[in-house]
């Protein structure tokens, strides 16, 4: 990738974080290709960025978080000039080798075919962002000359790793207190039964005489 699609990623169009879930990567696929309608994307490039949107997204969901409660799945696109970048990351387990998971390495491939430009960034402690360029994508002028200054793009890695850990963490601690509460309701529910089973075994005899 060349470091001017890096540390230029231009107006940021679309940007939305879910849960790495089957149904989050075709929620993000809709509603990009209705994003790059809106910015009068080239129509005959909307099929290709679908496919690499729709790879990377699912790459995410299936590989990043193994057997481990799903984490969040982060999906961005940028304009700068006439090109268009679609950042995917997440903070998973970063892409290992697995004979039982075949998919991994062909969804990349597809991606690398599709896109003009690609950067893969994986870790095993930071997760997997995958950095998909695409050249030549006419667009409108956004309205009123409006433009976001650029974020450089090591910078805006390491902004996303941030952001993702925090959802993670908040989402675990979310979890737990959920859990915690659930268990307090069972002992209490266990207890109330325990109290009512005992009471009614030594309940006193009426006198009927």
């Amino acid at each position: 990738m060349s470091p001017g699609a890096i540390d230029d990623p231009g107006l940021l169009i679309y940007e939305r974080v879910l849960p790495a879930l089957a149904g989050s990567a075709a929620q993000i696929r809709s509603e990009l290709m209705q994003t790059l309608a809106h910015h009068d994307c080239a129509a005959d490039r909307r099929d290709d960025i679908a496919l690499v949107v729709s790879e990377a997204a699912t790459n995410a969901v299936l590989h990043a978080y193994g057997d481990t409660t799903p984490g969040p799945l982060y999906v961005a696109a940028t304009l700068g000039g006439e090109s268009l970048t679609i950042w995917v990351c997440d903070i998973g387990s970063g892409m290992l080798a697995r004979g039982d998971s075949p998919g991994l390495g062909l969804g990349l491939a597809l991606i690398i075919r599709l896109c003009d430009e690609v950067q893969v960034s994986s870790d095993a402690n930071t997760g997997t962002c995958i950095t998909a360029t695409f050249k030549h994508v006419a667009r409108r002028p956004a309205p009123g000359g409006a433009h976001r200054t650029p974020t450089p793009g090591s910078a805006r890695r390491e902004m996303l790793v941030d952001y993702l850990h925090t959802l993670r963490a908040a989402h675990m601690a979310l979890q737990q207190d959920t859990e915690a509460v659930l268990a307090q309701a069972d002992l209490a529910v266990a207890r109330a039964r325990k109290l009512r089973h005992e009471r009614a075994h030594h309940r006193p005899a009426r006198n009927t005489a």
